[in-house]
């Protein structure tokens, strides 16, 4: 597979992933989790895909629930903004790594 595909493709599987795992070890109720969808901690709305994309909807709402503007918690951004650097230190030391 072409590199140019593959690399942004993991870039974006691994923020999912990585999203995911953090709002899981959060919850208190695990098998819950796995089937509902995701929702604001104040207001309890159901959350759009939108704004679901990992660090860029936490940049474009500056922190903040689109419908009832309580902040979003700043761990969560940083979690995702380290899997992504560690992601892209990855791609840059690829040659090194493997």
């Amino acid at each position: 597979m072409e590199s140019y595909i593959f690399k942004p493709f993991i870039f974006i599987v691994s923020l999912i992933l990585s999203s995911s795992i953090k709002c899981l070890v959060d919850t208190e109720n695990k098998l819950g989790y796995l089937f509902k969808r995701s929702s604001c901690a104040s207001c309890k709305r159901q959350l759009k895909p939108f704004d679901l994309i990992p660090i860029f909807s936490f940049l474009f709402k500056r922190g903040r629930c689109s419908y009832c503007g309580s902040r979003i918690p700043f761990d969560i951004f940083l979690y995702e903004f380290f899997t992504a650097s560690i992601i892209i230190l990855y791609f840059v030391f690829e040659d090194i790594f493997v």
